[in-house]
């Protein structure tokens, strides 16, 4: 029962371990939202409700810039 949970630990450790925290400063994150905000402006449609949520992040973004 000791062994199983202590690997259990490792195992669980190792895991969280990989994980890489999303960085929503760079450009790869901000700019699909800036492209997908671009078509709604100029009228064409958008892809899915992720590009929606990216449209309203890149302008938010350039709301606190300006």
């Amino acid at each position: 029962m000791r062994i199983a949970i202590i690997c259990g630990a490792l195992g669980l450790s190792v895991m969280t371990a990989g994980a890489a925290e999303i960085d929503t400063e760079s450009a790869n994150y901000v700019l699909p939202g800036c492209k997908a905000l671009l078509a709604i402006t100029e009228g064409r449609e958008m892809l899915d409700a992720s590009s929606a949520l990216g449209a309203g992040y890149c302008n938010g973004r350039a709301q606190d810039i300006a």
